[in-house]
């Protein structure tokens, strides 16, 4: 049974405006929050292309981290070229 037919079955229709402002109010507050909820997904799901997502990864890091990372490799690689030669030396004098 409808809300508006227990109103005037018990004759209190002047209460049919108070309840039809809480709807309209309530039903109000629903389509916002559906807005809301439809704007957040699209911020958050924004479609990138792929050389947008290369740049950010490669400009992630500053300048100096990248020459200061290239520097630690080729040193450490100028070692292990040094250590390995050692190595295979030192081998051949024990066989």
């Amino acid at each position: 049974m409808e809300t508006t037919t227990l109103l005037v079955a018990f004759g209190l229709e002047e209460f049919r405006n108070v309840i039809d402002t809480m709807n309209a109010k309530k039903n109000k507050a629903t389509a916002e929050q559906s807005k809301f909820e439809q704007s957040n997904k699209k911020r958050r799901c924004v479609e990138m292309e792929k050389h947008d997502l290369d740049n950010i990864v490669t400009n992630s890091q500053a300048k100096g981290t990248k020459k200061a990372t290239q520097w630690a490799v080729s040193v450490f690689t100028g070692q292990l070229k040094q250590y390995k030669s050692i190595l295979i030396h030192n081998l051949k004098k024990l066989a």
